[in-house]
């Protein structure tokens, strides 16, 4: 296991802020450990986060309907 993520490690490594790593965690999105009082995320976690954020709407259109769409 590599290591555990806090807060702002994890919002670095997502280059997003700690207050969205924060808003994803306490909407239910971004799993979590508690160690006492400590918030910690779990490297399988994320990425398990990760996939599901992924939008792949844009391979959904062959070139066609994308170049049809631009014109």
């Amino acid at each position: 296991m590599l290591g555990l993520y806090t807060t702002e490690t994890l919002a670095e490594y997502l280059q997003v802020s700690p207050h969205t790593v924060r808003r994803e965690r306490e909407a239910g999105r971004l799993p979590f450990i508690r160690i006492r009082d400590l918030v910690r995320y779990r490297p399988e976690d994320v990425e398990s986060y990760l996939q599901h954020q992924a939008h792949d709407d844009y391979e959904r259109f062959s070139t066609s309907t994308k170049i049809a769409a631009i014109r």
